[in-house]
């Protein structure tokens, strides 16, 4: 009895008293730099533990997450619902082909995902600007709408830090709109690894602030 109480104590200790699966959702574009740190310490301090990644639209995530089916979200919107925390407020930029010259096209050509979150945020500030627009790609996809925005055929907007390597910052000099912030959010379900996972998250986030800062 007292070795079986050493061995609980240990695996408290160690994390290996949690089992079973965490499933945490988080959209494509914001998966680096973060998220392959977080992976890596959650299955080093939780090794019992299955931790099952879902990259998709944040709007898909918050109704798997309200499903159920996740049990942590990363999310990129332009506030934080109830129950949820903001980690960090980052820029969103219009994104380009190396060199291209499709932003001074117009109407200005766009591409985007259909479920793109940013889709109807991006169309009503060039409207504000009086900046004709063109929906030039449109895709399921997001490497679809990459390849299309590589090509110089059209312009996007990500959040700053996230551009693909064939993807760079638009130097518009002010000829687009300002997109403003988006708030990277936190939503935490009731798995019991949820906690343990939402706390190196938050971690990682904080030592990126940090990064940024120095």
């Amino acid at each position: 009895r007292l070795l079986q109480l050493n061995d609980e104590a240990l695996a408290k200790l160690t994390g290996q008293s949690l089992q079973g699966e965490v499933v945490l959702g988080v959209p494509s574009d914001i998966v680096y730099p973060v998220i392959p740190a977080v992976l890596r310490r959650f299955a080093h301090e939780h090794p019992m533990m299955r931790i099952r990644l879902v990259s998709s639209y944040t709007l898909k995530l918050r109704q798997l997450f309200a499903q159920g089916e996740c049990d942590l979200i990363l999310t990129t919107e332009d506030t934080v619902a109830p129950g949820g925390e903001t980690l960090r407020s980052l820029p969103l930029i219009w994104v380009g082909a190396p060199g291209g010259q499709a932003f001074r096209q117009r109407p200005l050509p766009l591409a985007f995902e259909f479920n793109c979150i940013f889709r109807t945020g991006v169309q009503a500030a060039l409207e504000a600007a009086g900046i004709d627009w063109v929906m030039a790609s449109e895709a399921e996809a997001t490497r679809s709408i990459e390849a299309s925005v590589s090509a110089d055929l059209a312009v996007h907007a990500l959040v700053a830090g996230a551009e693909p390597r064939d993807l760079v910052s638009v130097p518009h000099g002010g000829s687009l709109p300002d997109l403003g912030q988006i708030q990277v959010n936190l939503y935490t379900g009731q798995n019991e690894a949820a906690g343990p996972l939402a706390a190196i998250i938050r971690q990682e986030y904080a030592r990126l602030k940090s990064r940024s800062r120095s």
